[in-house]
């Protein structure tokens, strides 16, 4: 699970591929709390609360 700081560290692009396909409730929460842009933030929230996370 990434960190704030290493979260920081990686491109919006991958922030957004963690939003948009993560399965881990955890990382999305960090996702959520940390990404550069409000745009991957708000998919990684409203992907936490989803009850079904995308399969892959």
């Amino acid at each position: 699970m990434p960190t704030p700081a290493e979260l920081a560290e990686v491109t919006d692009w991958m922030q957004r591929h963690l939003a948009e396909w993560s399965r881990s409730p955890a990382v999305l929460a960090v996702v959520a709390e940390s990404a550069n842009t409000k745009k991957t933030r708000n998919i990684a929230k409203n992907r936490a609360g989803s009850r079904e996370l995308r399969a892959e």
